[in-house]
Parts: structure tokens; C-alpha cells; sequence
């Protein structure tokens, strides 16, 4: 069984299918597109000159330390 989720739109009957039933869970095309767009976003963010709180940077107190490119992917 595959149960094709819609983020934000998850009905009560589907949280209870993953629970019991264990399906296959995928994200419907839309929302992969829209989360691959984002992970370009944070990667040029990452790799980019310009401070980007947690993404190149650390986070509440530590947030004016910027963490070197090759870090970046920890940080993530």
C-alpha cells in the first residue's frame, strides 16, 4: 500500500492508516518539486558569501558565528 500525502492537508483517517497500516509514504509531485526548490535554496545559501542565519551561521547566541563552507553540511 502507498498513501500519497498532501503537506497541510493530512486527514485524520490518513494519520491513522500510517499508524496502523505501516504504508508506503510519499509526498504528492507538487510538494517534491517545491521541497527540491528549497534544498537548491539552502545549498547556493550554504555555499554563498552572504550570512544566512542557520544555514551559514549558528543559531541564537551563536548566530554572529559564521560556520565555514565546508561545515555547512553538518550544520544541515
Amino acid at each position: 500500500m502507498n498513501l500519497i500525502l498532501t503537506p497541510g492537508k493530512v486527514t485524520l483517517s490518513e494519520f491513522s492508516q500510517i499508524y496502523w497500516k505501516n504504508p508506503d509514504v510519499t509526498l504528492n509531485q507538487k510538494s517534491k518539486s517545491a521541497v527540491e526548490k528549497a534544498a537548491r535554496i539552502v545549498e547556493q545559501a550554504a555555499g554563498g558569501d552572504a550570512p544566512v542565519y542557520g544555514i551559514n551561521t549558528g543559531f541564537g547566541k551563536l548566530a554572529g558565528i559564521r560556520i565555514p563552507t565546508e561545515q555547512t553540511a553538518l550544520l544541515q
